[in-house]
């Protein structure tokens, strides 16, 4: 198979990994799309292919006589798809020489140029696009079919290199991608994961996407309710959560939550402590996205004397 063969193979498999699960992986069906991968790479003549019990698939493409003591390099990445949007029965179009112009989906949905701007970019290219109605799944399906057919081509050539390593992975979308990976097992020196960015673009660091669930039951005090814990899940930081009544006329449907991240004495010293959102969720509540922002600047003896902090409140209604 060539790439493209390959990527509307995998996108063919419905791989949508869930939030609410408390299974690992989220779901089954990844599994399924996994095992096919390992048979993929058995066939291609890979060695030490394998695939444990939460799914994570792993192989070897051996060096090339004379390159055994290279550095072991790393590829990954993950087939599940975002919970977001369904990713069952994927009727994926192919445009060959992408003329620049809008991308008709369907009869009611449009890709327009002024929108999706990067869209001239890929003039004269191939683009293949979902008819609207489900996640295409490139992400990360592209990035699998990318590594295997860089593994083929590494197989089948006669170009010197060390030993590469390749490890697909379930539930990323969720953030439990690298819970279960077995970082020893893997035995690669460096590591990259395929996922995303511009063809010749390597990110170096990523963000750090904190969360924190919360469920709140009884009535409210007239005082403030303050309670602070440490949660291993968001280690390296302290979460305190202050629970306070609303300033205007309190009425049983308001309520206002404040979340306060700050990092252990562990992480103080570094300078660029950063988290994208927060979702706060409680029984019966609508979810709230929240947006972190620093709080005002303070002076500088004060700031060294105390740890970086991201504050963020909301109003939630019952």
């Amino acid at each position: 198979m060539d790439l493209k063969e390959r990527f509307l193979k995998y996108v063919s498999y419905d791989t949508q990994s869930s939030e609410e699960s408390t299974t690992f992986p989220s779901t089954e069906k990844q599994k399924v799309l996994l095992a096919a991968l390992r048979d993929e790479m058995e066939a291609l003549g890979m060695t030490e292919v394998s695939m444990d019990q939460y799914g994570y698939v792993m192989g070897t493409v051996p060096a090339t006589p004379g390159c055994e003591n290279a550095p072991v390099i790393g590829f990954i990445a993950h087939v599940d798809t975002s919970p977001d949007m369904s990713g069952k029965d994927v009727k994926p179009h192919v445009i060959e020489e992408y003329d620049g112009c809008d991308i008709a989906l369907n009869g009611q949905l449009t890709m327009r140029v002024t929108d999706f701007p990067e869209l001239e970019f890929f003039k004269g290219h191939t683009l293949i696009h979902t008819d609207g109605t489900t996640l295409l799944g490139a992400d990360d399906k592209a990035g699998v079919a990318e590594i295997l057919s860089a593994a083929q081509l590494l197989l089948t050539s006669e170009k010197p290199h060390g030993t590469v390593k390749l490890a697909f992975t379930p539930d990323e979308e969720i953030g439990r991608g690298a819970d279960r990976f077995d970082v020893a097992g893997f035995g690669a020196d460096y590591a990259y994961t395929v996922d995303g960015g511009t063809l010749g673009e390597l990110e170096y660091e990523n963000f750090n996407a904190a969360s924190a669930k919360i469920e709140l039951r009884g009535k409210s005090t007239p005082a403030p309710q303050k309670v602070r814990w440490s949660t291993p899940h968001l280690s390296p930081w302290n979460c305190t959560v202050c629970f306070r009544r609303s300033k205007r006329r309190f009425t049983p449907k308001t309520m206002r939550v404040s979340i306060i991240l700050s990092p252990c004495a562990a992480r103080r010293s570094r300078q660029n402590c950063s988290t994208s959102s927060a979702t706060t969720t409680a029984r019966n509540l609508k979810r709230a996205r929240l947006s972190w922002k620093r709080p005002a600047q303070r002076s500088t003896a004060a700031t060294a004397q105390a740890p970086q902090r991201l504050r963020c409140a909301t109003a939630i209604t019952i």
